[in-house]
């Protein structure tokens, strides 16, 4: 059996810290994406670039498209990323203060908030339309949590509660 040769000693390699300092200027990315297209054109496989490079394939197609159409000025060009939020700092700072006050307040039936009451609220208020998933990611934006109370009954003894939890842990031990 052939031995190909002594193994690379990685273990001074911080690939964290690497990536850190390609992403801190733009003219490090843009070179990357250079190399990227450079490989693929000297005959590397697309596969190998991929992984190499720690991109997806769709990316570097979008790369190759690019430079295809626009040249390499196109890498120097910005385009927007994703659809603008509709949550206007108006409708934030409202958030902020309306969802302290409980539902019932605002003339709402429901004793807490929700995602499907901020959602109507929103709708009645703004005329804006959202799903219930986006209301909760806005709640989560302005610092809010989504939890719910827990209930305790005002006519418990505390100290039969113990006693039942207690009693109910040793169960589930003698059980297993």
């Amino acid at each position: 059996m052939k031995t190909r040769g002594k193994p690379v000693d990685i273990s001074s390699i911080n690939v964290a810290e690497l990536q850190k300092w390609l992403k801190a200027e733009p003219e490090r990315n843009i070179a990357l994406k250079c190399q990227a297209l450079i490989a693929l054109a000297k005959g590397v496989s697309v596969k190998s670039v991929c992984i190499v490079l720690d991109i997806s394939r769709e990316s570097l197609s979008q790369w190759r498209k690019l430079v295809s159409n626009e040249g390499i000025i196109g890498f120097r060009q910005k385009s927007g990323r994703g659809r603008k939020s509709g949550l206007t700092k108006q409708i934030e700072e409202d958030l902020k203060v309306q969802l302290l006050k409980t539902p019932s307040e605002l003339g709402y039936k429901q004793a807490i908030w929700n995602g499907k009451l901020v959602c109507k609220y929103l709708a009645e208020k703004y005329s804006k339309i959202i799903a219930v998933r986006t209301a909760q990611d806005w709640l989560k934006k302005i610092g809010l949590t989504r939890q719910r109370p827990r209930y305790h009954f005002n006519k418990a003894d505390p100290e039969l509660n113990e006693k039942f939890k207690t009693e109910v842990k040793k169960n589930r031990r003698t059980k297993r």
